[in-house]
Parts: C-alpha cells; structure tokens; sequence
C-alpha cells in the first residue's frame, strides 16, 4: 500500500506503539513544522554538505555546486507544485515568509 511505504519512510519500517491493549505500527501526524526528513531527503543533504557553500553568492567551486544543486532541485520541484516550463519556483524559509513574499508582491490597494 502506498500510505504504508510513505510512512515506513518517515518513521522507519518495523515502529511499533502499545496502545487500547495492543500493539499497531506508530505513525506520528502531528508534525507541523517540525517533521523529519525523508530518507531521501537526508541522504541528499548528507551527499551536499562536504560540497555546501553559499547559493547564487560566491564564484568558489564549492558556491558553484551548491548553486547548481539548488537550481536543480527547483528544476525537479517545478513539476509537483503545478508550475509550467515558463514558470517560476521560489523557495521561502517558511509559510510566513511565502504569504508576506506573496502579500508583498501584489499591487497596492488590490486583494
């Protein structure tokens, strides 16, 4: 079932919780913003950072990886928010930071 391998991702195959007198497989909803890293993720992130430098800053060879892997990431991004080739994809540091980049963004005196 796809659920159940999306979860074994995140919380690990084999988690188990004791509950209502028996045992089922723990899954953790209540995240927010503070859940893990998919696997996939964190290994991603574990392969970039002896490379990592500063984004769209530096003209190092480390800066220039790191460049490059955050285009890239955007690039394979696109797709999964909706965006089309002629599109933009912006990453924020957080939900507030993309509604006032947004709210910013938008001609004065219009919702």
């Amino acid at each position: 079932m796809v659920i159940e391998s999306e979860c074994s991702r995140v919380v690990g195959p084999g988690s188990s919780a004791a509950g209502r007198g028996r045992s089922a497989r723990y899954i953790n909803l209540d995240y927010a913003a503070s859940a893990p890293a998919l696997v996939e993720v964190w290994d991603e992130i574990q392969a970039l950072i002896p490379w990592y430098s500063s984004v769209h800053r530096g003209a190092g060879f480390r800066s220039q990886v790191s460049t490059a892997a955050y285009e890239a990431r955007a690039i394979r991004c696109a797709p999964f928010s909706g965006a089309g080739p002629d599109d933009t994809v912006i990453f924020t540091r957080n939900t507030t930071d993309a509604i006032n980049l947004l709210a910013d963004a938008c001609p004065a005196g219009r919702p």
